[in-house]
């Protein structure tokens, strides 16, 4: 068991100094990534809270622990044009830091997790199925198959298992 605090990020980016007139992105750990894509701000599967896993009550949550801080605080992110969230893995999917931002960003998801966000408060929520694609404010959003599994909980149906009506992951 790590009982280290989490080490900080080995770099910062300054976001606020990148062009809206370029293609920028950032990792933010894992698999979260900040772009830029000329003055349109995207967040992928972000995950900013210290540990991942079953929350008790809301009082701590059982699970992994970063052992890297995010590269940027939630307070550092630029007002986001959409977020992308591939599918309904805890460390791609946090709800905790979901319930941090603001409702009014519009969301993708992956087909057969609109459960997990419902009640986030989020007013435009897209739910793309592979090769379908939406454009949300200006930006066109593809989903794609890709070779990995959707499952939040190993006891959920699973669309890679062969169940069409399982949790769905994206690319």
């Amino acid at each position: 068991m790590n009982d280290e605090p989490p080490q900080p990020a080995p770099l910062h980016p300054l976001s606020k100094e990148w062009s809206n007139n370029a293609f920028t992105a950032a990792w933010g750990g894992h698999a979260t990534v900040l772009i830029n894509c000329y003055g349109k701000w995207i967040l992928t599967d972000l995950v900013f809270s210290e540990r991942i896993g079953l929350d008790v009550l809301n009082f701590f949550t059982i699970g992994p622990r970063r052992l890297i801080l995010p590269a940027l605080t939630l307070d550092e992110l630029p007002p986001l044009d959409l977020i992308l969230l591939s599918h309904g893995h805890m460390d791609h999917f946090d709800i905790p830091t979901l319930r941090k931002l603001d409702g009014r960003t519009p969301v993708d998801i992956a087909k057969n997790t609109y459960d997990l966000i419902e009640d986030l408060g989020f007013e435009r929520v897209y739910e793309l199925d592979w090769r379908q694609h939406a454009v949300i404010d200006d930006i066109r959003v593809e989903a794609l198959e890709v070779q990995h599994f959707g499952w939040r909980y190993p006891w959920e149906r699973d669309r890679s298992r062969g169940n069409p009506d399982g949790r769905s992951y994206n690319g």
